[in-house]
């Protein structure tokens, strides 16, 4: 004998009304595999974005100090001194009486050792234009500093693993 329609559809009814044990765990277990690869591709791109943004800020930072110094160079009034890893040179006659000066000179020097610095000094300030600098050295034209009319300038800075170089070549206009 068949059972009613009304216990039929009671029976029915209790059979589509929840899930089971089984198709709870399965439904865990794949929401907590992509909940995995969620978290694991938003690290990965974290660790990116922060790398590149460190890069960015090494290469920020070198391209302002050598943009500068060019700057500076380009308009120099006379080179004094030069050296592999320094110069110096009357940037700016501030008082206009056609002499240099101590506070008119400007010094761009390198400390010499690994992950050093890279210094601007002009009288006794001294400020660190860059660091991490790993290898800095000029070039010239010519040995005699009266007659240079071209600089050429190399930097390396290292920040954690990230390794920028710039180089430029600077001709200065009132010499």
């Amino acid at each position: 004998m068949f059972p009613s329609k009304r216990s039929y559809r009671i029976f029915k009814m209790k059979l589509s009304k929840g899930f089971t044990l089984l198709e709870l765990i399965i439904a865990m277990g794949v929401l907590t595999f992509a909940m995995a690869l969620i978290i694991y591709a938003f690290t990965q791109s974290m660790r990116i974005f922060t790398a590149e943004l460190y890069e960015g800020d090494t290469a920020a930072e070198i391209q302002r100090s050598l943009d500068r110094m060019t700057k500076e160079l380009r308009n120099a009034l006379e080179i004094v001194s030069t050296s592999e890893t320094s110069v110096t040179f009357w940037y700016q006659d501030l008082n206009n009486n056609g002499t240099r000066e101590a506070n008119e000179t400007v010094t761009y020097s390198w400390t010499g050792t690994s992950e050093g610095y890279l210094k601007r000094i002009v009288q006794t300030a001294s400020i660190e234009v860059a660091t991490g600098v790993k290898s800095f050295s000029l070039t010239y034209n010519n040995p005699t500093p009266a007659n240079i009319r071209l600089i050429n300038i190399y930097i390396t800075v290292q920040k954690g693993s990230n390794l920028s170089t710039l180089e430029s070549s600077v001709k200065s206009r009132n010499l």
